[in-house]
């Protein structure tokens, strides 16, 4: 039953990213929510699972359980700031702007980077950190200071995010 739940937030969250790659310019998240709720509907058909996706929120719920599976199969450090980072950035995956542009993380030069897809991003982010965080004993926030992704007052914002989740290799 877990793997067919895996299965489906993974196909909403790609249904749900390859529509708004395809209409970057403006997001209307109430229509996304009903494409999702009918594609969750023929699903459970399909597989027997009890649920029904009748909202915006449960659609970003998926895809925000896809963006944390992803980067807790990566070889991401320090998986759960992270994930804070993502929504932070995004205002919990609502935000037009960013997510029109696949950019979870707000990547900009001297424009906000344009991704393919929210994997691209994570994968850029990835690279990133392999790129920067070279002392891994460096307090992670410190760390994001330090490299003027944030100002001083980025962490306190992202330990206060109420995200339990965490993942069982990190």
């Amino acid at each position: 039953m877990l793997q067919k739940a895996a299965v489906l937030s993974i196909y909403l969250g790609s249904l749900f990213l390859s529509w708004l790659s395809e209409n970057s310019e403006k997001v209307n998240w109430d229509s996304k929510a009903k494409d999702l709720s009918v594609a969750a509907v023929e699903l459970n058909k399909s597989t027997g699972m009890a649920s029904s996706i009748a909202s915006d929120q449960d659609a970003r719920t998926l895809l925000l359980d896809s963006i944390f599976s992803y980067i807790c199969a990566s070889k991401m450090m320090h998986k759960e700031i992270v994930i804070k980072q993502v929504i932070w950035e995004t205002g919990w995956l609502k935000g037009e702007f960013l997510m029109s542009r696949n950019n979870l993380f707000g990547f900009k030069n001297k424009e906000y980077l344009r991704f393919s897809s929210w994997q691209e991003s994570l994968e850029y982010y990835e690279q990133w950190q392999a790129k920067y965080y070279l002392n891994h004993k460096e307090d992670y926030y410190r760390f994001l200071v330090r490299m003027k992704y944030s100002n001083s007052r980025y962490p306190a914002h992202l330990k206060s995010i109420k995200f339990s989740k965490t993942c069982d290799n990190s």
